[in-house]
């Protein structure tokens, strides 16, 4: 990863206008029944205020551009403050800069159970800084299919530490999208004598919503996001495909994150891919097939749910 220089050449911004299109302009004379329709599709402004898209129990939401991209990398990551550091991503005409702490594939789960729980509320902004949904460590816990204990009391705080901290500037579809946080959240306590019942305020800044254009978001299930490691980063990605592509080996492994040798993680891919071949994993996730190249460079997946 590194910082990119030529980032914002030629982006419009919100300034231009391109930006706001993201999101969907409904009237104020829009009935209940249309407003849901149009947020089965993509974030909406409605009365001035803006919401997230819905999507069925059981799954969450996700830009899509996050999920093809290292930013939940499947390997580790150095505990290290950054600035508009490049994250390596799959597609064209696709950047994203963070800033802040380098998010692990944990974070990918905290921050889903977040959504999860605050998607029908308005998103905050500066006009409504204050506007936040009040939930509890358990409440988080049981969102991500997690028990309770201490330990993942530590793991949620740490989590949402970084997801506070972390900036994106992405770059999608020719516009320039900044989201200041990812992710708000105040601390009612300490972090002595932690219980399942403290209180955390939490709060989705309006610009995460920009990521939520049409066809930009994907419904990833639960137990999708449940899984860890590459086959966890993998299904994510899997999860986003629309028709058959052929990914090359090297690219792959660098958007993973992944650190080990080029055939060791070519075979990994493969054992992965072979997991999620079977019967019992998400038809959002699960491999109809795949094939590799003679010259073991490139990779193409078919998915089952395309028949």
């Amino acid at each position: 990863m590194k910082r990119d220089q030529d980032f914002y050449e030629g982006l419009p911004t919100a300034a231009t206008g391109p930006e706001e299109s993201a999101l969907l302009e409904l009237p104020a004379t829009t009935t209940g029944a249309a407003v849901l329709q149009a947020r089965s599709r993509r974030a909406i402004r409605f009365a001035g205020e803006v919401f997230l898209p819905s999507w069925p129990a059981g799954a969450v939401g996700l830009p899509t551009v996050l999920l093809r991209s290292a930013l939940w990398a499947a390997g580790e990551q150095d505990e290290v403050l950054v600035k508009d550091l490049a994250i390596p991503t799959l597609g064209d005409d696709v950047r994203v800069l963070l800033s802040g702490k380098p998010l692990l594939q944990y974070d990918r789960r905290v921050f889903a159970a977040c959504l999860a729980i605050v998607k029908d509320q308005p998103l905050s902004n500066d006009d409504a800084p204050g506007r936040s949904t009040t939930v509890t460590y358990y409440e988080v816990a049981q969102a991500m299919g997690n028990a309770y204990t201490l330990n993942t009391h530590t793991a949620i705080r740490s989590s949402l530490l970084r997801l506070r901290q972390a900036s994106l500037q992405v770059r999608l579809r020719g516009a320039l999208h900044q989201v200041p946080q990812l992710l708000d959240v105040a601390f009612t306590k300490g972090d002595d004598e932690p219980q399942g019942a403290d209180d955390l305020l939490v709060r989705v800044p309006e610009q995460v919503a920009l990521l939520y254009g049409m066809r930009s978001w994907t419904v990833v299930p639960n137990e999708v996001l449940a899984m860890k490691a590459l086959r966890g980063w993998l299904s994510g990605l899997l999860a986003t495909q629309v028709v058959a592509e052929t990914l090359s080996f090297e690219r792959l492994h660098e958007v993973s994150g992944m650190l080990c040798r080029p055939n060791d993680f070519r075979r990994r891919v493969c054992d992965a891919l072979e997991e999620l071949q079977v019967p019992d994993v998400p038809l959002a996730c699960r491999v109809g097939s795949f094939e590799v190249t003679a010259d073991k460079k490139w990779l193409t997946v078919r998915m089952a749910r395309w028949g």
